[in-house]
């Protein structure tokens, strides 16, 4: 019974260092899976982002331009009489 029991032992020392290799490696190729999706999900909305701040900036432009247009002024003030 003893010399099965070492068997035993041997064996699943031998198998279970394996699994526990595969376990492992598998773990650490899903977790790069998974900061490289989370690094695709940032770029693009990184890039959305962008783009409202460049769509904003082209409107505080324009509202900068008719704010400081002449007519404007002369508008408010005769509206304001």
């Amino acid at each position: 019974m003893a010399e099965v029991l070492i068997v035993l032992i041997i064996f699943g020392a031998i198998f279970g260092r394996g699994l526990l290799r595969s376990f492992y490696s598998h773990r650490e190729k899903m977790r790069a899976i998974e900061l490289h999706n989370s690094f695709a999900d940032t770029q693009r909305e990184n890039s959305e982002l962008l783009e409202k701040v460049d769509k904003l900036s082209e409107r505080v432009e324009v509202l900068e331009k008719i704010i400081t247009d002449e007519k404007y002024h002369l508008d408010r003030k005769i509206a304001n009489l």
